[in-house]
């Protein structure tokens, strides 16, 4: 559902389709959105980016758990979002090999959650 909040800046299917430069979503492969002011995700957008595998969203405002539809990521970057606190579900990003979270608050809660991401290095 998307909300209609002035400040928003939503991380949405066209905005990932901008990004990588293609027309459809499966032609999608790598995402760069570094300073966008994204601080909303169109969760139900990113079912659709199945070859997506890697993803920069560096300096925005987003929660990890907010992409847990990116089921195919390799790598993910989300330094310097404000994250503090999150969990992890099992099965979430069963093949995310690279996360990178610098510059964010995380709490001790938090980091031992990334023992749940299976294939993480």
């Amino acid at each position: 559902m998307r909300r209609d909040i002035k400040d928003e800046k939503i991380l949405d299917g066209f905005l990932i389709l901008h990004s990588c430069g293609v027309k459809y979503p499966h032609q999608a492969i790598k995402s760069k959105l570094v300073r966008e002011n994204i601080n909303y995700v169109e969760e139900g957008d990113l079912n659709f980016f199945q070859n997506l595998t890697s993803i920069d969203l560096s300096e925005n405002t987003i929660k990890i758990t907010q992409l847990a539809n990116l089921k195919f990521l390799v790598e993910l970057k989300l330094q310097d979002n404000n994250i503090i606190d999150f969990r992890l579900s099992e099965g979430m990003f069963p093949v995310l090999e690279v996360l990178n979270l610098a510059f964010n608050m995380l709490s001790n809660e938090s980091i031992i959650q990334l023992e749940k991401l299976p294939s993480l290095k």
